[in-house]
């Protein structure tokens, strides 16, 4: 597959606001400050945006992974479908109940809130080790320097016409 840079620099502004949202989390329980429970608000509602555009861009994989019988699936798919799932589901949940208890602060919904966003957090983490391999060849690709057809880079190909 090749390198696209608009996938991997949505991929890294989806996991800063995602980190964001985590960090400004101790802050909105305790509400100890304005600014903390502003910045989870507004990083939530970017990651809410991040992930929308996430699922189009992936949609034709979620169409033929969704459309097949489970036990036709690769393990490793199948795995990566159930995480898929927890999330829509636990980031429906989230969003929900940060709406509604944005709205009116009532006990029962801050924790359901809290406790969605929690498994949320590990149902990323477990997607993101799915995908461990795919991200550390994109992000290595990213940084590295650009090759010409035959496979070398420009340095290489300066270095071996001075020999």
């Amino acid at each position: 597959m090749k390198n696209n840079p608009f996938q991997m620099i949505s991929i890294a502004l989806l996991s800063v606001l995602f980190f964001t949202t985590i960090f400004t989390l101790t802050g909105v329980e305790n509400n100890s400050n304005a600014a903390n429970v502003s910045v989870h608000t507004w990083a939530g509602a970017l990651l809410l945006i991040g992930a929308a555009v996430h699922l189009k861009h992936k949609s034709t994989w979620i169409k033929s992974v969704l459309s097949r019988p489970t036990k036709t699936l690769p393990r490793r798919t199948r795995q990566n479908r159930a995480v898929a799932l927890g999330m829509v589901i636990m980031g429906v949940m989230c969003t929900l109940t940060g709406v509604l208890g944005w709205i009116s602060p009532i006990e029962r919904i801050t924790r359901l809130h809290t406790f969605s966003g929690v498994v949320m957090i590990f149902l990323i983490g477990a997607h993101m080790l799915l995908h461990w391999s795919w991200l550390i060849r994109n992000i290595r690709q990213l940084f590295s320097p650009p090759q010409n057809q035959a496979g070398f880079s420009p340095l290489e190909t300066l270095s071996t016409e001075k020999k």
